[in-house]
């Protein structure tokens, strides 16, 4: 049978900054495929936006920082798209505005987040530490 207590953690992946260091790395994931229509990136990177709002607002910070960095991997990798001049320059320009914004969002997200995971970080390692003199 599986121990499922607090003692059979992997303390490694409850450390803080490997935790925001796996949250980015799942946003690097995100890629453009050439034979994608532009556009349709287009409309998924407002998706992103929108749902990274909509998850800041509910406090889902853990959420939104990832819609937030998978937003700008997007629109990142999107410039190489072969047929991305084929968007109007409104919308280009649209990107380079909202990425300034979403840069600030991520870094207060960022800071957000890494306390969260610090706080239970503590609370875990004080558990297995009481877990440890009781044993």
């Amino acid at each position: 049978m599986a121990d499922w207590s607090i003692t059979a953690l992997n303390t490694a992946d409850l450390n803080p900054k490997r935790r925001i260091d796996v949250l980015y790395d799942r946003a690097r994931t995100t890629h453009v495929d050439s034979n994608v229509e532009v556009k349709r990136y287009y409309d998924i990177s407002s998706q992103l936006l929108n749902s990274a709002r909509k998850l800041f607002a509910k406090g889902q910070h853990e959420a939104s920082l990832l819609s937030f960095l998978r937003y700008q991997t997007l629109v990142k990798n999107l410039k190489t798209h072969t047929r991305y001049k084929d968007l109007p320059i409104g919308k280009r320009a649209a990107f380079d505005y909202k990425l300034k914004e979403v840069a600030k969002n991520v870094k207060k997200l960022n800071e957000i987040v890494f306390g969260e995971y610090k706080r239970f970080f503590n609370l875990t390692d004080q558990n297995i530490t009481s877990q440890d003199l009781e044993g």
